[in-house]
C-alpha cells in the first residue's frame, strides 16, 4: 500500500493537549471570549 499525502495548512494544528487556531490556543485563548464574527474574520484574515 502507498502511502497517504500528509495535508498541510496554516489554519489550525491539532497537538496532544490542545488545538491553535491561526497560533491561538482554542480552548485557553478563544472559545467563550471572541464572537463568531470575530472567529470568522481570524480564520480568513489571520488576525482579529
Amino acid at each position: 500500500m502507498s502511502e497517504q499525502a500528509k495535508i498541510v495548512t496554516g489554519l489550525g494544528k491539532a497537538e496532544l493537549h490542545r488545538i491553535l487556531v491561526r497560533g491561538y490556543d482554542l480552548t485557553e485563548e478563544l472559545l467563550g471570549k471572541i464572537t463568531f464574527s470575530q472567529m470568522t474574520c481570524l480564520m480568513l484574515l489571520g488576525r482579529l
